[in-house]
């Protein structure tokens, strides 16, 4: 399953994304934890058309999400999507991920703790039948060191 990044550009928060989609694009055998899937909804629809039109739908609205500026700089909401993907005259899926990367500084040990977790969700349209299902998880933690401050305690 192939995903591109839906964000907005920056210049150290591009650099950390870039780390975080490589860690999760490679897939091997990282420390980390993840719940079954369940499904978060059912619908019935008239058609596959309108089936394919609320995804359509769903996925301009993961793009607007993405597109949002960042509400801390210790906190960072990542949107991973494509387009809904026609597989068949009466199937058409969607895939997002929405991943949340979050920093904290622990002064005493002069190290920076990040902690990932994701929400997974595929949408699956079968004519006029929608079916979602999420799977959550998160990385184990890592740590960095700080950086050296040397403005720290001047006026």
């Amino acid at each position: 399953m192939k995903f591109s990044a839906a964000i907005s550009p920056g210049s150290f928060r591009s650099a950390i994304l870039i780390f975080w989609l490589a860690m999760l694009g490679a897939e091997a055998a990282h420390a980390s934890g993840q719940l079954p899937p369940t499904i978060f909804m059912e619908k019935t629809l008239p058609n596959i058309d309108a089936c394919h039109n609320l995804l359509d739908s769903i996925y301009r609205n993961d793009l607007a999400e993405a597109a949002k500026p960042q509400a801390s700089a210790d906190r960072q909401q990542v949107v991973l999507t494509h387009k809904p993907v026609v597989e068949g005259p009466q199937l058409v899926t969607y895939d997002v991920q929405y991943g949340w990367l979050s920093k904290t500084e622990l002064p005493q040990e002069r190290k920076i703790r990040n902690d990932y977790s994701y929400d997974r969700r595929r949408y699956v349209c079968k004519g006029g039948q929608l079916t979602g299902t999420s799977t959550q998880g998160f990385t184990l933690e890592t740590y960095e060191d700080m950086p050296n401050d040397e403005s720290k305690g001047k006026d």
